[in-house]
């Protein structure tokens, strides 16, 4: 590092950063790698959504390195509470995943940026400077314009073209025969792919169903 980049340093102000992710090892690796900045303390206790909020709480945080895929409470749902009750704290994800459906989903709900976790040292900096300074920040190969393959769960379901269409009917409103009729299918295909879309999705009932098409641009 040069003389200008340590005096540079030096008058960053310190900022606080609550780390949320369910994997240790992960956590470990980020405090390790950041260690050596002096204007950042990292807060690596959260493991979940819930745990990520009660965080905040204590620590006041300038920034949230999110991640999405968490029990309990997800990434996305967190990040609504957070944007909700703490509009001032900057909130980065940082995520394994590409995919085009997220990396929207967490834009559309206020993220101020997106890293992959195969980021850099040097582009995490860069992304919490940058968002710190009240700009976006979306990593590169991040383009919400692509696709990547999807993981088969209820977060990152695999669903059929038809599957889809009936989702997007029932998420307005259409009844099974209305649905039948205007798709040219059958009463019981209908029935079917709903079933399958319950257990995709994870849903017990049409309400999360709905639920779950309105937070993921379904409806």
């Amino acid at each position: 590092m040069t003389q200008e980049s340590h005096e540079a340093e030096s008058l960053q102000p310190e900022i606080d950063i609550v780390l949320c992710d369910d994997h240790q090892i992960f956590k470990d690796g980020i405090k390790s790698t950041l260690n050596d900045v002096k204007w950042i303390k990292i807060w690596d206790v959260a493991s979940n959504g819930e745990e990520c909020i009660e965080e905040i709480k204590k620590h006041n945080p300038n920034v949230v390195l999110l991640d999405i895929n968490m029990p309990v409470m997800d990434g996305i749902e967190c990040l609504k509470i957070i944007k909700s009750d703490f509009p001032s704290i900057k909130v980065i994800a940082l995520t394994q995943f590409d995919e085009k459906r997220f990396v929207k989903q967490m834009l559309k709900y206020g993220a101020d940026g997106y890293v992959l976790k195969s980021t850099t040292k040097k582009e995490l900096l860069t992304a919490i400077k940058t968002v710190l300074s009240g700009n976006q920040y979306l990593a590169d190969v991040v383009d919400p314009k692509t696709t990547s393959a999807k993981e088969n769960s209820s977060l990152f379901p695999e669903l059929s073209p038809r599957e889809v269409d009936v989702l997007k009917l029932l998420a307005n409103e259409k009844s099974t025969k209305q649905i039948a009729d205007e798709l040219f299918i059958s009463f019981h295909t209908v029935e079917s792919h709903r079933a399958n879309l319950f257990r995709k999705l994870e849903v017990k009932n049409l309400a999360g169903l709905v639920k779950w098409a309105v937070n993921n641009d379904y409806a």
